[in-house]
């Protein structure tokens, strides 16, 4: 068999730069040659071991002296060394590049994936720049490739997977909760949630249109179709979502057991509690501070300047505008003013358009309500945990909560007459 010559290798697989360096065309690696191409061998096969196969039938050596040797005792009759590549030589460079572009590509579709990046990511010139910079020869895939091919190829392996485990799970929980986005398109998301070997893990199943009418008969239909395509009718303990009655109804036509999620009773509670009159005039002036310095590009300069002066190794905070569907919101947004109440209160009283700040039986009051809420705030987060079941918190927390309620009810001076008129409410709630 003839040898392939060592030039060959450096034509096929390096791009000399200059004398003493080349630069490997699978890899765009830079290495020093030094006239041989030992290096370049090396570099091969401890790097690209799939292209060694046409290098070591060859038996290319560093020896230009045995080389000339064998060559001068070589029959005039024998054909003569080539310095063509045979077809598998070729072949295996397609197939190393073949193999390292899906490898890449399916990288790719899991960082959309996980990072929640857009399609059109692949378009961006700054992206585009540095996948070069990283690797010249790979070929980025087209949002279209991504979008119809790459990433359903994804989601169908990681289903595959995840089956594959539900069928040795025995008990199952699932959390199910309708939303809708901007142009009001109802959505349904159901996550399923088991132990597996100790562990807690969490998947959704599927976030899916509900263009019916958000009937209890409507929504059993689709959840009773998702549960029969995954396999998993028989197996779930409980459901837990919000107290509407169509969930509700959604679980008693499927038979199975309706959990009320604690943490959105806990928000629907302190909603209500939050519009007591002596608790609403209060929010009502915090929102109406927020929304002047939120607005006023003057105001909020003139408030981080006085935070500055205040402490100038610092970092100016800003004001925490309040979410109407959540109650912790407005809890943040009071704490918020509140940090920063002497540096307000001296700001708004320079700037001509400001709303008037807090009074002092106001901030009094703002404080004592805020004593209570963070009890309420700390439960919220205890049952809003991912990583350890929260249902057999409920009880304790409750108990907790009246046992605090109580103490406070109790104190001398009706020092906190605002918190205790709101506790009231949440206890009959």
């Amino acid at each position: 068999m003839p040898k392939v010559k060592s030039k060959s290798i450096t034509r096929n697989y390096f791009e000399k730069i200059d004398n003493v360096s080349a630069k490997c065309k699978l890899c765009a690696k830079v290495i020093k040659v030094g006239g041989g191409t030992s290096n370049m061998l090396a570099h091969i096969k401890r790097n690209h071991p799939q292209a060694t196969v046409e290098v070591d039938r060859g038996q290319v050596g560093d020896q230009p002296g045995a080389t000339q040797a064998q060559e001068t005792s070589t029959s005039t009759t024998q054909e003569k060394p080539t310095d063509t590549p045979r077809p598998i030589f070729q072949t295996t460079l397609k197939m190393t590049a073949s193999s390292s572009k899906k490898k890449i590509d399916k990288y790719l579709t899991m960082m959309i994936a996980t990072d929640f990046q857009p399609y059109s990511i692949v378009e961006d010139k700054g992206f585009r720049k540095l996948v070069e910079a990283l690797n010249p020869s790979y070929k980025l895939p087209s949002r279209q490739r991504i979008r119809s091919d790459l990433m359903p190829e994804l989601y169908q392996c990681a289903k595959l997977q995840l089956a594959s485990m539900l069928e040795n799970i025995k008990n199952l929980a699932l959390t199910a909760d309708m939303w809708s986005n901007q142009n009001m398109d109802c959505f349904l998301t159901v996550t399923i949630h088991f132990f597996n070997q100790n562990i807690l893990k969490s998947y959704v199943l599927t976030t899916c249109d509900v263009p019916t009418s958000h009937t209890g008969e409507n929504l059993a239909e689709i959840m009773t179709d998702l549960l029969t395509e995954w396999k998993i009718l028989g197996k779930i303990s409980a459901i837990v979502t919000d107290n509407g009655t169509n969930m509700v109804k959604m679980c008693n036509l499927l038979g199975i057991r309706h959990m009320p999620c604690f943490a959105h009773t806990l928000n629907l509670t302190l909603d209500d509690s939050m519009k007591l009159s002596q608790v609403e005039d209060i929010t009502n002036k915090c929102k109406a501070i927020v929304k002047f310095f939120k607005k006023s590009s003057v105001g909020w300069r003139a408030l981080k300047l006085a935070q500055k002066e205040r402490n100038p190794d610092s970092t100016p905070l800003k004001l925490i505008q309040e979410v109407s569907t959540r109650w912790n919101s407005t809890f943040y947004m009071m704490k918020r003013i509140l940090q920063l109440s002497d540096i307000l209160a001296l700001v708004c009283r320079k700037l001509d358009q400001a709303p008037d700040y807090l009074t002092a039986s106001e901030e009094e009051a703002g404080r004592e309500v805020i004593n209570i809420l963070e009890i309420f705030e700390e439960a919220t987060k205890l049952v809003s945990a991912d990583q350890y079941p929260t249902s057999s918190l409920v009880i304790p927390l409750i108990c907790g909560l009246f046992e605090k309620i109580e103490h406070n009810r109790n104190l001398p001076n009706n020092r906190y007459r605002q918190d205790v008129s709101l506790i009231s409410e949440a206890k009959h709630k």
